[in-house]
């Protein structure tokens, strides 16, 4: 898990203050048309959310309260782009029914924790479902760490009713960590599965779960956990039921920043058949610092190309890497691997997409209004004048499925791989709380070149060319070679 300023990604590149970070699965709900209220604006309101100035340093943050879920509550009302329609019933719903978890999950259900009367006027639901929450909330221990975990809990439902994965709530890390961490800083073990679809595990995943990335500097790197390494067992329990993930296992395996229990991880090794068991215990610890984009030869003349990240300057970034192997006229083909790419900047798309074709719309936007911008090719970029295959996965979401997308709708490259994350919902404005912390909102939807809508589909490829545990752990990547057959 990222902890960091700027918002440039979607997962392990979330690079906005981070904790509980709300990611949703992406479907959308039909609104009540009784919702209409909702949109209105009010004089009664928690203080407004305010977009964060980028030169000023985030305020302290502080715990979460009632007054802080009101906020949140007017401010996805007012700016959620599907504002004109949304029900604010469907908000408080989600957020009763994700305190309601919470009580349950500590034993402290609540007599009085009943659902408050929801008539689909915004201000008069918002006096009812304070009402319910004060008297939960005064009925329990006034231990601060409770009710924090409580109101936190509850931001969360809200958040997620929208079923929108680019709408998320963010809490801060320590001032202390981000003082020692500069340059932005991640927590967790530092473990990335075969199952791992950014905040959500994929539906489709099953045995064996194996490792797909080991985060660098982090408590999975130390103990030399490796790509390929199958997961036997977390603290006993295995990741499957029945063919059916275990959701408490990936819950240990990707713990929120409050969490620091110890995780103890059986391992299989399939290139040498090892079983072992290592002791891992969440912390923070620094990002890479490796470039964005990476380049070597492979085939004698073809440039292969690993793009991390959808940087504003990604166009450049490749065209650098590329450069850099001097290959000169002996250049005949290149392979972008944007695998385990979480996104970035749409910016960085259009000027990635530039060096190979000018003159094209790679996208739109959609605001709450029905207004489309075009999202257009940025024709400022020297065009590579090569053949191109992309490499894609499930991992690759965001900004990277706006890549690969219009990729395929442009017709640029053939897709080699998986198909991607699903997981692009539109353009996301931050918005800070009263409690120092930040709520990202989708303002704007994102359809594809051909007006397609990507999200919750994400972008197939043309050639399905999966990975195996056993190939990443031996070293092989048969999307490389098949990239390298269709370059010949």
């Amino acid at each position: 898990m990222k902890l960091d300023r700027p918002c440039q990604s979607y997962w392990r590149h979330v690079l906005l203050v981070l904790s509980l970070c709300v990611l949703s699965a992406c479907s959308s709900e039909k609104a009540n048309t009784q919702s209409s209220k909702a949109s209105t604006p009010s004089t009664q309101r928690s203080g407004a959310c305010t977009s964060p100035d980028p030169t000023q340093a985030l305020p302290t943050p502080t715990a979460p309260t009632l007054s802080t879920l009101e906020q949140a509550y007017w401010c996805l009302l007012d700016h959620h782009v599907t504002r004109k329609t949304l029900d604010n019933r469907t908000l408080l719903g989600g957020a009763f029914s994700a305190m309601v978890q919470e009580l349950l999950s500590k034993n402290l259900d609540q007599s009085t924790a009943m659902p408050p009367s929801l008539t689909g006027d915004a201000e008069a639901d918002w006096s009812s479902f304070s009402t319910v929450y004060q008297r939960v909330s005064k009925a329990l221990s006034q231990d601060a760490k409770l009710q924090q975990e409580l109101a936190a809990a509850t931001m969360q439902g809200m958040v997620q009713s929208l079923h929108d994965n680019h709408t998320f709530w963010n809490i801060s890390a320590p001032a202390s960590v981000l003082k020692q961490y500069p340059q932005g800083v991640n927590y967790g073990l530092g473990i990335v599965t075969s199952a791992t679809n950014g905040a959500f595990y994929l539906p489709e995943a099953r045995s064996p779960l194996f490792v797909t990335e080991v985060q660098p500097n982090s408590p999975a790197e130390q103990q030399h956990i490796a790509p390929g390494d199958s997961i036997v067992s977390v603290n006993g329990s295995t990741p499957f039921t029945n063919n059916q993930l275990n959701p408490g296992v990936m819950s240990w395996l990707n713990p929120q920043l409050s969490s620091n229990a110890v995780v103890h991880v059986t391992l299989s090794r399939p290139k040498t058949g090892r079983i072992w068991t290592v002791t891992l215990i969440p912390t923070f610890f620094a990002p890479s610092m490796a470039p964005v984009a990476s380049a070597r030869v492979v085939d004698n003349t073809l440039a292969y190309v690993k793009l991390t990240q959808v940087s504003p300057d990604a166009g450049d970034q490749v065209v650098k890497a590329i450069d850099s192997l001097h290959l000169g006229n002996r250049l005949r083909g290149i392979i972008l691997d944007v695998r385990d790419n979480g996104g970035g900047s749409p910016e960085g798309v259009s000027q990635l997409l530039g060096a190979f074709v000018h003159g094209q719309t790679l996208g739109y936007l959609v605001d709450s209004e029905g207004k489309r911008t075009i999202l257009p090719t940025t024709d400022t970029v020297s065009l590579l004048h090569q053949p191109l295959v992309l490499l894609t996965n499930r991992r690759c979401a965001s900004a990277c499925e706006e890549l690969s997308g219009a990729m395929k709708d442009l017709k640029i490259a053939p897709l080699v791989g998986s198909r991607t994350a699903g997981a692009i919902a539109g353009a996301a404005t931050p918005y800070l709380l009263n409690d120092g912390s930040t709520l990202g909102i989708t303002t704007q939807r994102g359809l594809g070149a051909n007006g397609e809508t990507l999200d919750g589909s994400g972008v197939a490829p043309d050639y399905e060319v999966p990975q195996t545990a056993q190939e990443l752990s031996s070293g092989q990547d048969p999307a490389i070679e098949k990239g390298i057959d269709l370059l010949r």
